[in-house]
């Protein structure tokens, strides 16, 4: 019973703490504070990139 139980709580914590494999945005071009450019899709033509405010840019 203790075995069954370890393994239920070792199954839990799993899910629970399982992260995603995918970050939030990544950065194409990071100058200085100012100039920073960020995809925030895993296809770099499949969406505007935006900077660090957030308003969609281009290049």
């Amino acid at each position: 019973m203790r075995k069954i139980s370890l393994v239920a709580l070792c199954l839990f914590f799993n899910l629970i703490t399982k992260a995603k494999d995918k970050a939030h945005a990544y950065p194409l071009i990071t100058d200085d504070t100012c100039l920073n450019i960020w995809s925030f899709d895993d296809g770099l033509n499949q969406s505007f990139i935006k900077d660090q405010t957030g308003k969609e840019q281009s290049l």
